[in-house]
């Protein structure tokens, strides 16, 4: 095998066919670890029960989309209007709890949960960024 120089670094540079051959062998097995590992890596990652937080859209004038069947079905219950700027968030098991446009937020009845007026997000009426809901790490019920 030859050695090639390529600044300051020494790269071992296949001379024959069977040389060049196990050095493709190699990357490629190289190249499958690593995508097994991506992978293995997302798949495990991406939890059913935190998919199912996503399932309750509410947005625009009264509109909403639940994707709870595993289809988008029209949902007109929702209290929330705004042009821009919502959030809402589901539990583990797909069930809504609560949506807000940064003003106001309600329940999965469509009330106005206690506390849940005068919030500052959009305080002058405009902010396309109003609302972000999270649960707090290691405490699923407290966002």
């Amino acid at each position: 095998m030859d050695i090639i120089l390529f600044e300051r670094l020494a790269i071992p540079f296949p001379s024959s066919f069977e040389e060049k051959n196990n050095l493709i062998k190699c990357r490629m097995k190289c190249m499958l670890g690593i995508l097994f590992f991506f992978f293995q890596f997302n798949f495990c990652s991406a939890q059913p029960s935190q998919i199912k937080r996503t399932w309750h859209w509410y947005f625009g004038n009264q509109a909403g989309i639940d994707f709870s069947s595993g289809t988008a079905v029209a949902d007109t219950n929702g209290a929330l209007v705004t042009s821009e700027g919502c959030a809402s968030i589901s539990d583990t098991a797909g069930n809504l709890q609560f949506y807000s446009d940064g003003r106001s937020v309600w329940n999965r009845n469509h009330q106005v949960m206690p506390n849940g007026t005068g919030i500052m997000g959009g305080a002058n009426g405009s902010s396309s960024q109003q609302a972000l809901i999270i649960p707090m790490p290691l405490s699923p019920n407290i966002y």
